[in-house]
């Protein structure tokens, strides 16, 4: 009996031994920026290419700055047209790697911007690389190749899209610009927002040549935190003449939840809409529109919808309003109302508003609503 006893205790005993052996070798997941790096940077733009040229090639160069081997196990291209080759050996602490890009441009006289997806060992989530760049049919001038023109300097576009930016952290984006005139053409941006940084690659940029100019957007510089969407502006003074006309970068603000463990996730709060859509039905231009959505917090700490955003596209009308102050604080087990108006003069036809709710629940930050109905002319009074 007293050796059933026994027995039973160095199994129960074996049990626990097996088990925290089962959780010490579990595999740990870290943010990027405590696994590797980019030598160069995560972007590769070839700028302007012709069609001619055929296949052109790439490169970038991972290091690894942890205390242990990564190894890359995979990388999917968004594109059959752009084709990476890498190491399949671990890379040890220090080491680096180099993965290698073939773009066939093969697609016609367009831009291009393929995405890799990277995936390496002991990362919480895969790291996206860009190929860019404009295909041509055939060669064009720099005046054609940069249509924005600000007195002698050239550039593509006045807008930068960082997208997403996690607070407490930095993001960068590079743009091509250029020298339209025959003399070395000095450049300053001005009128900077908080959290905007430039540097260019050389400066005076030598006559009718190009240089690449880095936009950096750090959340850290912010006085308070915004989220959301954002517009930052910079001007430029071009060859000691300041103009009007502002290089507008936009950002995507949100919480960074990189560094948050499997358990804090679970603890976290979450958003659960009782219904996804409001729907108005069929209502005559100069209705309006009283729309309400009931949001749960299904978590286990406080919700915060820290804003609301609403998404630009076809059928978006333009002229929903959010009513619900924000940030708006939601206990655990408890449901807010989350009301929006609609104007609806001036509208016609479909209506298809969505609603992007900016949370700082990890585990689900961005919750989508739909506000939609049609809209029809209104009766004319005799």
């Amino acid at each position: 009996m007293k050796m059933g006893k026994v027995a039973k205790i160095m199994l129960i005993f074996c049990v626990l031994i097996s088990s925290a052996q089962l959780r010490a070798d579990e595999p740990r997941w870290y943010p990027e920026e405590q696994v590797l790096s980019f030598v160069g940077g995560k972007v590769f733009d070839f700028g302007d290419i012709l069609l001619s040229d055929g296949p052109v090639k790439c490169s970038f160069v991972l290091k690894n700055i942890a205390a242990f081997p990564i190894t890359i196990h995979n990388i999917i291209s968004s594109c059959g047209c752009t084709t990476p080759v890498w190491p399949r050996t671990p890379v040890a602490p220090g080491d680096s790697a180099t993965i290698s890009v073939t773009f066939t441009n093969d697609q016609g006289p367009f831009p291009f911007d393929k995405t890799l997806t990277v995936y390496v060992s002991s990362l919480q989530r895969p790291v996206l690389l860009h190929v860019r760049g404009v295909s041509h049919e055939k060669n064009k001038s720099l005046d054609d190749r940069f249509p924005e023109h600000l007195g002698a300097l050239g550039l593509r576009t006045l807008e930068v899209n960082l997208g997403n930016v996690e607070q407490g952290k930095a993001k960068a984006e590079r743009i091509s610009v250029a020298n339209l005139s025959g003399e070395p053409l000095h450049l300053e941006l001005v009128d900077v927002d908080p959290g905007l940084t430039f540097s260019l690659s050389v400066d005076p940029i030598p006559p009718k040549s190009t240089a690449t100019l880095v936009v950096s957007f750090d959340s850290r510089r912010m006085k308070a935190p915004l989220w959301g969407r954002q517009t930052f502006r910079a001007r430029f003074n071009v060859a000691g003449k300041k103009y009007s006309n502002s290089l507008m970068i936009r950002a995507f603000l949100r919480d960074d939840f990189s560094s948050l463990t499997a358990e804090e996730v679970a603890a976290g709060p979450k958003a659960t809409a009782t219904m996804s859509y409001f729907e108005f039905g069929e209502v005559a231009a100069g209705t309006h529109v009283d729309a309400r959505f009931q949001i749960k917090n299904t978590g286990r700490s406080d919700l915060l919808i820290r804003t609301v955003e609403f998404e630009s596209g076809e059928g978006a009308s333009g002229a929903a309003k959010v009513e619900t102050r924000c940030p708006l604080t939601i206990r655990p087990g408890a449901t807010a109302t989350l009301r929006v108006s609609l104007e609806t003069a001036g509208l016609k036809g479909e209506v298809l508003d969505v609603l992007t709710l900016v949370t700082n629940a990890p585990s689900k930050p961005l919750v989508n609503l739909f506000l939609t109905g049609y809209v029809k002319p209104a009766t004319a009074k005799k």
